[in-house]
């Protein structure tokens, strides 16, 4: 998340916030004890959102008033590890995956590069070589395929 300020108005980042959520306008209502009728009017542009409204959103989802008010600051008032959590869980990352982005994230920014830099190359060859494979074996059907016509 940026922490430069987002342009629009709060409207359109309670909208934001409910698409990085990924919940329809249904589940985020439900959510904060609201139709989902008045999460759409909610979401219009100059429609006024109370403060009582403002503080269950932000209770709800560990929003940032400040950035919800304003566009200014982080979306979410969470650690790296929470986000981490909440992005890994939502990505359906197995433990291995999850510790290996972990650790990954909290290695130097030079050692990072240079990981990123070999990981490039592996998965390039790593493509590379089975594609291979794929045509590999395409060739190989169609040559049997052939032989069988001709037998």
């Amino acid at each position: 998340m940026s922490t430069t300020p987002y342009e629009g108005n709060i409207n359109q980042r309670i909208r934001k916030l409910r698409n990085a959520l990924q919940i329809t306008q249904e589940k985020f209502g439900k959510s904060i004890g609201m139709q989902n009728t008045t999460i759409s009017r909610m979401e219009t542009p100059g429609y006024q959102i109370t403060d009582k409204n403002i503080k269950m959103i932000c209770k709800t989802y560990d929003v940032s008033p400040d950035w919800l008010r304003t566009g200014k600051g982080e979306m979410f008032r969470q650690t790296k590890d929470q986000w981490l959590k909440r992005t890994t869980d939502r990505m359906n990352l197995s433990s291995d995956e999850k510790e290996c982005i972990r650790l990954f994230l909290n290695l130097p920014e030079p050692i990072r590069q240079n990981l990123i830099q070999v990981a490039v190359k592996i998965v390039k060859t790593t493509v590379a070589a089975q594609d291979l494979g794929a045509a590999g074996f395409a060739r190989e059907e169609k040559d049997a395929k052939a032989d069988s016509k001709n037998t």
